[in-house]
């Protein structure tokens, strides 16, 4: 059994194909990990299958992530000391609106996503994994006078607070 195999051990996507497939993709991804998709596999046929397994209704950043945070959860039971740190970060994604007849080709339009992940490491700085993510995008921006007034269940502060909560039982 290889490392990928060994990590997504716990997978359950429904189907065992999709269980092995997500396992492949993520041995072939995690060897090249700066590459493209079609540069890290092996072949035409392998890259549309990584492809498909992306599109899959059953192929979801949760179900994708659990084998993982399985994995990762019982490195940590080897650990006396484990430290989760956390983070949010911004992935913006722009979308050219010309090529539809809705715009110039110079107009883009910005999505804007953050992830906010929950990472365990030792303290000698070994990452063991992912242990909670969480993938949301911001409704309106608000000014810092109007979130001062504002408790904590209502700011973007909250995420951090779930995520220690989520790991803390």
């Amino acid at each position: 059994m290889n490392w990928a195999e060994e990590e997504m051990q716990t997978a359950d996507l429904g189907d065992e194909r999709l269980n092995v497939r997500l396992a492949k993709v993520l041995e072939r991804l995690g060897a090249h990990p700066g590459s493209s998709i079609p540069a890290a596999c092996r072949g035409w046929a392998e890259t549309m299958a990584a492809y498909r397994f992306f599109d899959h209704e059953k192929a979801t950043f949760e179900t994708v992530l659990t084998p993982h945070r399985d994995a990762t959860l019982q490195r940590m039971e080897c650990c006396p000391v484990v430290l989760l740190v956390q983070d949010t970060t911004e992935l913006d994604k722009w979308v050219s609106l010309g090529p539809k007849g809705v715009g110039t080709l110079k107009e883009q339009q910005k999505y804007p996503r953050r992830l906010h992940p929950t990472v365990a490491f030792t303290p000698e700085r070994i990452c063991l994994g992912v242990v909670e993510a969480l993938w949301w995008s911001r409704d309106e921006p608000s000014p810092r006078k109007a979130r001062r007034g504002k408790g904590v269940d209502e700011k973007e502060s909250r995420r951090w607070i779930d995520s220690y909560q989520a790991r803390a039982c």
